[in-house]
């Protein structure tokens, strides 16, 4: 081989510093402050790769119909000011950086979310289109850009909510020593969505009962005060036919209007025999008998 064959020179030659950030190899400090801006923008977390992001995603983010409490989750994520434990090592809060959940890596944002083992069963258990991804991300940013352009929109919130309760169960673990549970992470992600949509339909209120005006105007008449001794009972239910369940509030003033009690309660509606109003009234008997 011609490798073998060269000739290894016999003289000695002294070793030489060179650096690799500038032409001459010599040291200076603005190629060193550059390097230092270089490395800040791609740490292995990767947080700081939001600098200077596109708008158009902030946009997207907000615009998405989810529960204040998970858009909100998500904005901390991409900006990686989630509590995480190398978040804490290096606001020196922590001497440890290492994920509470695998052990093996640093626990940052994008690790404890997406590339972390117990992160990863989750997302298997999601039926998410995922499998096929890259495990390793520079941050939860870049991560929520690939979701944005490879998702549909329902797929998108649908991500998002089980991000949001695998960071929850994740604090679980920390702080309570919960295991894991990938199915009972999804479970909450589609509970939590599907309740929010159902909150938020917009125009379709058929299958709720809504007072009557008439109702509505008598309620706001001046009521008579009871006599002395004896305590005004005021009631009203509101029932929702596609979810069977009926909503009763109830309240108990005396003589000089002052509320002694109140209740409020939903609950199911278990005979479709017996009228709402019969059942919303029995409810307020029964509840201070």
């Amino acid at each position: 081989m011609l490798f073998a064959q060269s000739p290894c020179r016999l003289e000695q030659s002294r070793n030489r510093l060179f650096w690799n950030d500038t032409k001459s190899g010599l040291f200076s400090v603005r190629s060193a402050y550059h390097l230092q801006v270089r490395s800040r923008a791609a740490t292995t977390d990767g947080e700081s790769s939001v600098v200077g992001l596109d708008k158009k995603f902030w946009k997207f983010l907000w615009s998405l119909s989810l529960p204040p409490k998970v858009k909100s989750f998500l904005w901390r994520a991409c900006v990686g000011i989630l509590p995480t434990y190398a978040l804490l090592q290096r606001r020196h809060l922590r001497s440890d950086g290492g994920c509470p959940g695998c052990t093996k890596d640093v626990e940052s944002v994008g690790h404890i979310l997406w590339s972390c083992p117990v992160a990863n069963d989750v997302w298997v258990e999601s039926q998410l289109p995922l499998h096929k991804w890259d495990r390793y991300i520079s941050s939860f940013f870049d991560l929520m850009v690939v979701v944005q352009s490879r998702l549909t929109l329902e797929e998108v919130e649908f991500f998002s909510c089980v991000a949001y309760f695998l960071w929850r169960q994740r604090n679980a673990w920390v702080h309570e020593r919960m295991a894991c549970n990938p199915m009972a992470v999804v479970q909450r992600a589609v509970v939590l969505l599907r309740d929010y949509k159902s909150s938020c339909t917009v125009g379709d209120r058929s299958h709720v009962v809504v007072p009557r005006r008439s109702d509505l105007a008598a309620a706001q008449a001046k009521r008579d005060p009871p006599s002395e001794g004896v305590f005004k009972v005021n009631w009203d239910f509101l029932v929702d036919s596609v979810s069977k369940r009926m909503s009763v509030g109830i309240i108990i003033r005396d003589q000089n209007g002052y509320v002694l009690a109140a209740k409020c309660s939903n609950d199911p509606i278990l005979s479709s025999d017996v009228q709402p109003k019969v059942l919303a009234c029995l409810n307020a008997l029964f509840s201070y008998l």
